[in-house]
């Protein structure tokens, strides 16, 4: 039995401009950056008596500079000055290493310390000259983190909460800044909100998000946005002969759905980027059914399509001018009379025929539909997909790197410099003729899954790869230029690093923005 999926939250930060001539209220606290071998310069900007107490504090013993540490002076006790602000020293680490990662985690651990002393707003002090001189876009990072790290899925809070626990929903942040750093504080903060809509999407349980209830999130969040949201529903897939969709979610609580969102850009007759996402809403592997612990999780197995959902409402904030279509193929694999079973045969929507091996190796057909009818509809300029499609990646890659799979250099370069401005990092692994050959089926064209282990997690690319554009089927690379991104091992975390909480990431979502940014 579903229940509906509960609303999207407030924004967990907001944004104002510094002006207090126009009547803007002054800030809870001022956020002082500071670097551990350079903290004569913390004072920066400050006003007196705060430059005082942020040179004092600078040299606290309690308080080491390293990335993510905060010291925040307790307020004031006197009737004079109760409503002063106070100061939060961030640490940056020493200069020499100074880097946007480095500011990113210092933002996420402000925005955190904001939350916990209950701040309505934080302004940004100057910071020292090697900020500025390191990381030119600093104000952007430090904005990004403070968004990201007060991420808090409270949704399904009971009344078993604790009432004291911070929330970021009821509390949202202003975060100030110099007049001209608010277009970049700006940027950063729609960056972690498309992260944070993705990761909020991520979250919620298989009962509330279903293909049905994430098509429907869709049109009520998108359209309002200037997207042009469409839904095919299961009688549109089969008119389409989207096969491998439907098949896979023939058997869930709610019907398959292929959600696509037209961004128009600058230039709507433009030929688009096409980003298209896994969406598996629960996976129980099907009749080729996981063990208990590997199905505990399987809620994040659409981590590829909510990356999708979450970023494309948040285009037009970010500035991008290019034209995007997004395309998230939406499934729930489950078992019963109407499951599709392994030594099934099915012919997909290019002709390929493709022989069921695995039911678990489910969503590689439902992203082979999708880049099958993104390719035969539009002319994308270039086609990249987002999907937890292996454990294989996980072994191979651990959590710190996305499997990348390429067949266009420019692409691929592209996508690289992403990675690293986004810090959101890929490795690519080989996809050649003979990895493609071990997916050959004997009845059918291809298998879903090759015998064995070998190249496991290869064989997803290998095996999407006849699906991307004319002549795929046979002939690689295609011509349209395309990218694989194996996200089973970062889409979600069961530590807590500097900038997350334990959950969804978002992964892929700042790697996209960089991509559409430093291309258009």
């Amino acid at each position: 039995m579903s229940v509906p999926l509960p609303p999207l939250p407030n924004d967990f930060a907001q944004i104002a401009p510094a002006d207090n001539a126009a009547g803007e209220p002054s800030p809870a606290a001022w956020a002082v950056p500071v670097c551990s071998d350079a903290r004569d310069q913390a004072v920066a900007g400050l006003p007196e008596p705060l430059a005082d107490l942020a040179r004092r504090l600078a040299t606290a013993p309690e308080f080491d500079a390293k990335p993510g540490s905060v010291l925040l002076s307790p307020p004031a006790d006197t009737n004079d000055t109760a409503d002063a602000p106070r100061v939060m020293l961030i640490g940056l680490g020493p200069t020499t290493t100074l880097d946007a990662a480095s500011v990113r985690i210092a933002g996420a651990a402000m925005g955190r310390a904001a939350n916990e002393a209950k701040l309505a707003g934080v302004r940004l002090a100057a910071g020292p000259e090697a900020l500025a001189q390191r990381v030119a876009d600093w104000p952007t990072a430090l904005a990004e983190g403070a968004g990201l790290g007060r991420f808090r899925y409270a949704a399904y809070a009971g009344a078993g909460r604790n009432a004291e626990q911070p929330d970021a929903d009821t509390a949202p942040l202003v975060l100030q800044g110099e007049v001209a750093q608010t277009p970049a504080i700006a940027q950063g903060l729609a960056r972690a909100q498309a992260v944070n809509t993705a990761r909020f999407l991520a979250a919620c349980p298989p009962n509330a998000a279903n293909p049905q209830t994430l098509a429907d999130w869709a049109q009520r969040h998108a359209a309002p946005d200037g997207l042009k949201v469409q839904v095919l529903d299961e009688h549109d897939l089969a008119k389409h002969n989207l096969q491998g969709l439907l098949s896979v979610g023939r058997a869930g609580s709610a019907p398959p759905r292929l959600v696509i969102l037209d961004y128009p850009g600058q230039d709507p007759e433009a030929d688009p980027v096409c980003l298209v996402g896994k969406g598996v809403t629960f996976d129980t592997g099907g009749y080729s059914l996981k063990t208990r612990d590997g199905m505990a999780g399987m809620k994040y197995d659409k981590c590829g399509a909510t990356a999708v959902l979450g970023l494309m409402p948040h285009l037009k904030p970010l500035g991008v001018t290019r034209r995007v279509i997004g395309l998230a193929a939406l499934a729930e694999n489950m078992v019963d009379s109407a499951a599709y079973r392994p030594d099934d045969i099915l012919t997909l929507s290019n002709g390929v025929t493709v022989e069921i091996t695995n039911t678990d190796a489910e969503g590689r057909l439902c992203l082979a539909d999708a880049l099958a009818y993104a390719c035969q509809t539009y002319t994308p300029a270039a086609v990249v997909d987002l999907a937890t499609l292996t454990g294989g990646v996980v072994v191979a890659l651990g959590p710190h790197h996305a499997g990348l799979w390429c067949n266009n250099a420019q692409l691929r370069e592209q996508l690289r410099n992403a990675a690293d401005t986004s810090g959101e990092a890929l490795w690519e692994l080989p996809l050649t003729s003979d990895h493609r050959a071990m997916m050959s089926g004997q009845h059918a064209d291809l298998v879903n899954s090759a015998p064995g282990r070998a190249c496991h997690a290869t064989q997803g690319a290998a095996f999407l790869s006849h699906f991307v554009g004319p002549g795929a089927a046979t002939d690689y690379p295609a011509s349209v230029p395309w990218a694989h991104l194996d996200i089973a091992g970062t889409a979600h975390t069961d530590a807590k690093p500097p900038v997350f909480e334990k959950g969804p990431t978002g992964f892929g979502v700042r790697l996209l923005i960089d991509y559409l940014l430093q291309t258009a």
